[in-house]
């Protein structure tokens, strides 16, 4: 598995030297992804050694929006309707929760609010118009 990764960074650490900068990302990612509430094992399973090219989006943030996407799926599935209904209410949602949220103590009442709550507590920003919703999830 990827367990050897970090046997081999105790190694060069124990020994003084410097973590390659792909450690170094990879410890990140790892952290990015623990803090987010993500499962360990399968964060350590699903993050990989990949250098960011310059003028490219960060793994974690492409990570975080892929998370993002299947999140708002699951949302979007729970709603009735035909699919852009269904994205017209969520995006109703999507802006109460964000305006509850700005405001401050914020409760998710249903399971829709608590995915948009968490994508929100974790610095994402979900798109809140329907075009988009509907241009994203279908």
């Amino acid at each position: 598995m990827k367990f050897e990764i970090f046997t081999e960074m105790k190694e060069q650490l124990l020994n003084s030297k410097e973590l390659l900068k792909d450690q170094k990302q990879y410890i990140i990612n790892l952290a990015l992804n623990f803090e987010a509430g993500y499962d360990p094992l399968t964060v350590i399973h699903h993050t990989k050694l990949i250098p960011t090219a310059k003028g490219k989006l960060s793994t974690g943030y492409r990570k975080a929006k892929a998370l993002q996407d299947s999140e708002l799926k699951k949302a979007v599935s729970l709603l009735d309707g035909s699919d852009y209904n269904r994205c017209q209410k969520l995006e109703a949602s999507i802006k109460n929760v964000k305006l509850q949220f700005k405001l401050g103590d914020f409760r998710p009442s249903n399971d829709i609010e608590h995915i948009i709550f968490k994508l929100l507590k974790n610095g994402l920003k979900p798109p809140d118009t329907a075009r988009h919703l509907y241009e994203l999830l279908y």
